[in-house]
Formats: C-alpha cells, structure tokens, sequence
C-alpha cells in the first residue's frame, strides 16, 4: 500500500474465497477454503462459485476487468493541511507540524510527499497516532502515508501529527514540500460511507520576516588585521552593527540600509583597540542576535 514494495512477499495479489464457507468470526475468518474438491465428476456443475479478494484494496477500488475501470475523479473536493511557513537552514532539524481545522468524520487517509532540498527523518504523533508503520520511505525525499482508525473521529481536529526533515540547504518551507499522487493517489476518507476527498497543502501565513534574517560568524575568525561581518536580510533594511567587548563596552557601531541578500562588513583590527574575545551584534526591527570572535595580536 505504501509503495515500498511491487509484490507480495507474504501473500498472493488476489485470493479466492469459497462463496459457501460460513465464518463464526467475521473479524477473524482464518483459515479460508480456497478449494473445493469434487469427487465422481459425473454432471455439469456451473453453480460452484468463489468470491475472489484484491489484496490491499483499502478502498474497494481495483479494476477486475475492462469494463469494470473507475475513471478518476480530477474535480473532487479537496481537505486542507496546513502548516506554518518559514526559512529553514541547510542542516537543521525541522519539525512540521501538521494541522487541519477540516479533520472531522475522517476514518483513513493516504498520500504521498515530495521534498526539494529536505530529507526525512521522522514522524511524531499529534492528536492521532501516527508511527513509523504508517510511513514509506521510497527515497530519502519521497515518503508515503497510510492511516485508519476503527474509530472515526466526530469532531474536528487541529494539530494532527508531525514530520521531521533535515534540511539540506537553505529555503522556505514552502518551496520545498508538496503532495501528488506520483507514488499512492493521495486521498481521506470521510463520512459513514467513505467519501473521498483529495488531500492539498495550505500554508499559514502568520509568520514574521524576521525568521529569515541570518547573522553568520566572522570570516576568518580568528582574525588578524581584518575580518568579513556577513550577513542575510529577506528585504531591504535599516540595521545597526556592534562590536563591544567582554565588559559590554563599545567599540564600534555601524549603522546603514542595506540590500536585500547577502551583506557583508569589512572590520579592521585598528579600528578595535584592543585583542581577544569580542562580541558583534546586529540589530534591526524586530531582530536582533550576537556572535563571538576572537582578535589576535
């Protein structure tokens, strides 16, 4: 189901049930008759019949033969899963929280998830269980879904479950993640009678750009003579930069707007006064955050 394997290594794509066998435990009906024996073949016996079973058809939607093909539905209404945007940076550990204020009556879904630029590392339960058997790692930036529950939930839920990623390079979350049907068709399933719907992505846009601001170390560091303040701004702003030292004093201030990408400052040794542990800060609306480097005589 999952799409971690093409075939059964347990078992037979289809299996054939003796259509007279009677089960004292519908929820428990092994051993099956999948044979019948037929001793002194003397007469036409056209009334024998099996009822034949698709193996891992959670939605009783195989094709058993030409004319019995469901032609798929591309105007199917779709449930949202949302999740905050951000920027995320090359080597983090990024946790994603699903959330879905629609997750009500929902009994399964499946899916399939595509990363740009991440790779997985896990999933963590929320407000259903979810654990590493509801996942398909296909390749280290594909992975497949499958949940159910024999109880549906009624009411609707927010946080349902998370996905753990290692980013790989820099980004927003949202250029990075998507869902498609490249592996499973991706779809819940909802209601008494199974209504399926199709599973789409929406990103919450409450975030601040801030989050995007980067203040990098000093290269090189340590340093000798001069150094290079780099750092990363989402959009054109107005920043101040401060070197003090390990008391808190002043040292330097820079102040200016800056372009929107990567800045640098170049920062000379004789305009300090003095060696060893410094401290640079950079500031602007709303963010603000320091590193440490090192001058040497």
């Amino acid at each position: 189901i999952l799409g971690i394997q093409d075939e059964f290594s347990n078992n037979t794509s289809w299996r054939f049930v003796d259509a007279t066998q009677q089960f004292s435990d519908i929820g428990d009906p092994f051993p099956i008759d999948e044979e019948r024996d037929i001793d002194n073949l003397s007469n036409e016996m056209l009334n024998e019949d099996f009822i034949a079973i698709k193996i891992g058809d959670v939605n009783a939607s195989a094709t058993f033969n030409v004319t019995g093909a469901i032609a798929e539905v591309r105007n199917r209404e779709n449930l949202k899963f949302e999740y905050e945007d951000r920027f995320v940076k090359a080597g983090e550990l990024v946790s994603i929280t699903l959330n879905s204020t629609e997750f009500k009556d929902i009994s399964g879904f499946q899916l399939t998830m595509e990363f740009d630029g991440l790779s997985y590392s896990g999933v963590e339960s929320k407000s259903i269980d979810v654990a590493e058997y509801n996942v398909g790692q296909i390749k280290s930036d594909i992975i497949t879904m499958s949940w159910s529950s024999a109880t549906m939930k009624t009411t609707a839920t927010d946080e349902l479950f998370v996905i753990n990623v290692i980013a790989e390079e820099g980004g927003y979350l949202s250029d990075m993640i998507r869902i498609s049907d490249s592996v499973i068709s991706t779809e819940i399933y909802q209601g008494t009678t199974y209504n399926i719907k199709g599973i789409e992505l929406d990103v919450r846009s409450d975030r601040l750009l801030v989050e995007q601001i980067e203040l990098l170390q000093n290269e090189p560091n340590p340093f000798k003579g001069k150094t290079t303040i780099a750092f990363y701004l989402p959009t054109k702003s107005a920043i101040t930069l401060t070197i003090t030292d390990v008391s808190g004093k002043m040292l330097k201030i820079i102040e200016g707007e800056y372009e929107a990408g990567n800045n640098g400052v170049l920062l000379l040794s004789s305009e300090l006064g003095l060696s060893g542990v410094l401290f640079y800060t950079l500031e602007t609306e709303g963010f603000s955050e320091t590193k440490k480097m090192i001058l040497i005589n």
